[in-house]
């Protein structure tokens, strides 16, 4: 139960800090910047497949999205099956179609800058198209930096903890010349002991009650009787 206890303290310090840093001096990442290029590729019977990606390597974010998927001119009245080439969060290569194009009824489809992690692949899995795929490609960098202290909050120092301040000296331990001149005064935090009343009980008894324990009472003559 102690060690628990310690561990859950420790814990909620931890946090206390963490959080006070924040404010203080603690660099955290800034919102991200992004830079948006066109994109545009087309599959047709000559090229059924083009992948993007990025050659280089570098700290920054890569996302393509996709903005529209058309025919152009020269398409047959077929269906034109479009499918994407990516992985997924466990890394796996998968394919998944997301358009199925045919020039008498449906040109063209909007995806609304549907993203995609790079790289990616976009194949023709039927039909000869042309079909002409759109979008942008977007550049993310994170830059880190110093969160604005609030006005009116204190500064912390690199552990997060405030900076000390001098302690206030002891009641009493002024001198006599920085008190102006008159009676003193108790301490407003002194406080007096109060005495409870005190409580007399009286044994006294009244004179009625005495002279009638005093008196008896006498039997009543009985009246008509003769001697």
């Amino acid at each position: 139960m102690a060690a628990a206890a310690a561990a859950a303290a420790g814990f909620l310090s931890s946090e206390s800090r963490v959080r006070a840093g924040a404010v203080g001096g603690l660099r955290i990442p800034a919102p991200v910047t992004m830079d948006s290029f066109f994109f545009g590729c087309e599959l047709s019977s000559h090229a059924r497949s083009f992948t993007f990606k990025v050659e280089e390597e570098d700290d920054a974010e890569h996302v393509l999205a996709l903005t529209m998927l058309c025919l152009t001119e020269g398409a047959k009245d077929e269906c034109n099956v479009v499918e994407v080439v990516a992985r997924n969060h466990d890394h796996q290569e998968i394919a998944v179609p997301v358009a199925n194009l045919k020039l008498s009824c449906q040109p063209m489809l909007s995806l609304d800058d549907f993203p995609l992690q790079l790289p990616v692949t976009f194949r023709l899995k039927s039909g000869s198209g042309p079909v002409r795929i759109t979008g942008r490609h977007q550049i993310g960098e994170s830059r880190a930096g110093p969160l604005p202290r609030p006005p009116g909050t204190r500064s912390t120092s690199s552990s997060g903890t405030p900076p000390s301040r001098p302690a206030c000296p002891p009641r009493g331990a002024l001198s006599s010349t920085s008190s102006p001149p008159g009676p003193t005064k108790p301490p407003a935090s002194c406080s007096l002991p109060i005495s409870p009343a005190p409580v007399t009980i009286s044994n006294d008894v009244s004179e009625e009650e005495e002279e009638a324990e005093l008196c008896p009472i006498l039997p009543a003559n009985k009246q008509g009787a003769g001697p």
